[in-house]
């Protein structure tokens, strides 16, 4: 789930063939997890059948906001003075 969870926060569409397909999954067994997810407020699901995508929910968008948020490089070969 982590694959799809990481897809989705970091603003992809999460497509069950896809998921299924990089985590080596049954139909069944994607389904179970892509609706886990949804169930547990971290997905949004949109569209029907094939068309069918999840993105984050507002959730799992605020939990990942400050991993996503860019940082300072601070060179270490510079001296400070």
């Amino acid at each position: 789930m982590v694959s799809a969870l990481r897809l989705a926060a970091t603003g992809g569409k999460v497509r069950r063939t896809v998921y299924q397909h990089d985590e080596s999954l049954t139909d069944d067994q994607a389904v179970r997890d892509l609706r886990a997810l949804v169930r547990a407020d971290l997905l949004e699901q949109h569209g029907q059948t094939r068309g069918r995508y999840h993105v984050a929910s507002a959730a799992l968008r605020e939990l990942a906001a400050p991993a996503l948020r860019p940082r300072e490089v601070v060179d270490p070969y510079k001296r400070a003075r």
